[in-house]
């Protein structure tokens, strides 16, 4: 809970129009970090992407089972030491060594820079074929000893993504997706503003630069540009860290998720909406109101049923499964209630409309 200093610091700052580091008067960390061991306590292979909050990656390392990997990369070559001296620290005291840290390429996570640079040391880059002979060896690294496999992250942890600018965790993002597993999850750490930032902002943060405050709402459109779903603001600090020509910078934890690509097969699959809200729009634009058995396409079916929906809705599958050589396309433009009677597998879900029509007339979801 904040405190009435706390609270008028705020209000006058707004009021004067004056800046104000919320961290640094009051010189409290926690109301300005956060860390739910919930997140990690199932995962088994954790991609850490960024680590400059020591704290929270040694939380992470604590927290996760003996049998699980954590991978973790670093960009800075300070920040990558500082961590590396602190978790041989930890490995002594404690013997927790699931762990490695590596030094990389935001632009490339595949690619292992040490071994990059031992290239670099023993071979000249001077004509163009050396060139091209960089360039074979860079893709051939990258897919015969990737320094992280595609598809191998349960859980991706990106921290601190103020420190890369817009067109970096666009790219940051991409290639998280490409290697979280199929119904991988993404938590991302970053202070977000509650109205646009006009000008240069300092961190509070010793060693670390905001390259880009985005808004509140924007985070939203960022992860799902690249198709995460599930998208949930998991975690809001009740102070700004800091106000900046009345403009409120917040730290906040993103949650979303993968998994929601592929074909839209009907198989007969409902689900329930339980409430209390009378209607929701998932990310593909299914609506659910409550207390109706809407029909979804198998693969919706999955993801609905699964995190962070699971809680929210029944997923009812149909009495008499229906094989794959037998399934039809789901149309996903239409959406209807489902009829009990297809549960029961007293009534067809073959559709007046053929497969050939449902692949030009809608989009799959």
């Amino acid at each position: 809970m904040i405190n009435n200093l706390e609270l008028n610091l705020v209000k006058l700052a707004i009021e004067k129009n004056n800046d104000i580091d919320l961290l640094k008067s009051t010189g409290n960390r926690k109301c300005f970090e956060y860390f739910s061991e919930s997140e990690f306590l199932d995962a088994k292979n954790i991609l850490v992407i960024g680590a400059a909050n020591i704290n929270n990656i040694v939380r992470i390392i604590e927290t996760v089972s003996k049998d699980a990997k954590v991978l973790i990369l670093e960009n800075d070559e300070t920040i990558h030491s500082n961590l590396l001296k602190t978790l041989n620290e930890l490995k002594e005291e404690t013997g927790c060594g699931n762990w490695e840290l590596f030094r990389c390429y935001w632009d490339n996570l595949k690619l292992k820079q040490d071994l990059l640079e031992q290239y670099l040391s023993e071979n000249s880059v001077v004509k163009i074929k050396d060139y091209n002979s960089l360039l074979k060896y860079v893709e051939w690294q990258c897919e015969d000893k990737p320094l992280v496999p595609e598809g191998w992250a349960d859980l991706v942890y990106i921290g601190t993504m103020n420190r890369f600018s817009k067109e970096l965790s666009e790219k940051i993002l991409s290639q998280v997706f490409d290697l979280s597993q199929r119904y991988g999850k993404v938590l991302v750490d970053i202070i977000l503003s509650d109205e646009r930032v006009t000008k240069y902002v300092q961190s509070s943060y010793e060693g670390i630069d905001y390259c880009n405050i985005p808004k509140e709402e924007e985070i939203v459109d960022i992860l799902a540009r690249h198709s995460f779903h599930g998208i949930r603001y998991a975690w809001r600090a009740e102070l700004p860290i800091k106000v900046v020509d009345s403009v409120e910078l917040r730290p906040f934890l993103i949650t979303a998720y993968k998994g929601k690509q592929g074909i839209c097969i009907e198989k007969g699959h409902a689900v329930f909406y339980r409430g209390p809200w009378k209607e929701v729009i998932d990310d593909d634009g299914h609506k659910l109101v409550r207390g109706q058995r809407m029909a979804v396409c198998e693969k919706t079916f999955k993801v609905l049923t699964g995190v962070p929906y699971e809680n929210e809705v029944v997923g009812i599958s149909p009495y008499f499964m229906i094989s794959d050589e037998e399934a039809s396309l789901f149309d996903c433009s239409i959406r209807p209630v489902r009829d009990p009677k297809i549960t029961k597998g007293l009534k067809s879900v073959k559709s007046a409309i053929s497969d050939e029509e449902i692949a030009v007339s809608s989009k799959c979801c």
